[in-house]
């Protein structure tokens, strides 16, 4: 199961540069942080509402994990090398919080990819 975030989630709402090569590559299982589903929505509802529907119906295919105390407990630990502000913190987070259920992280933000790495998170950006 990979985790994906905003990045690489609004590609496959919106046609992007990195979109073919993303859907191509897509796992079967994914999974995301429930602060997914407001990123998505602000960022369509702020930029294409032609595709609102669409978005929910994607939002609604994939699994949803919970911020829990142990993620906010994780993302407020991480120490000045973590250069992800917080909603990616989060998403870090989540994604450790999950252990080995999570074969990689799908994103696209330059940031979070070098923080994946240095959390040792196996990075997925088809392009």
């Amino acid at each position: 199961m990979h985790y994906i975030d905003a990045s690489a989630f609004v590609k496959l709402i919106v046609e992007e540069k990195e979109s073919a090569a993303l859907i191509k590559a897509l796992p079967d299982q994914l999974i995301c942080s429930e602060i997914l589903t407001v990123e998505v929505m602000r960022t369509v509802v702020n930029t294409n509402v032609e595709v609102i529907a669409f978005a929910r119906q994607q939002l609604n295919r994939i699994s949803h994990f919970p911020i829990t105390s142990e993620v906010t407990a994780l993302a407020s630990l991480f120490g000045r090398e973590i250069k992800s502000k917080t909603l990616d913190s989060l998403h870090l987070a989540s994604v450790l919080a999950m252990g080995s259920v999570i074969d990689g992280l799908i994103t696209y933000d330059k940031t979070m990819i070098a923080d994946a790495k240095l959390l040792g998170i196996p990075v997925l950006s088809p392009a």
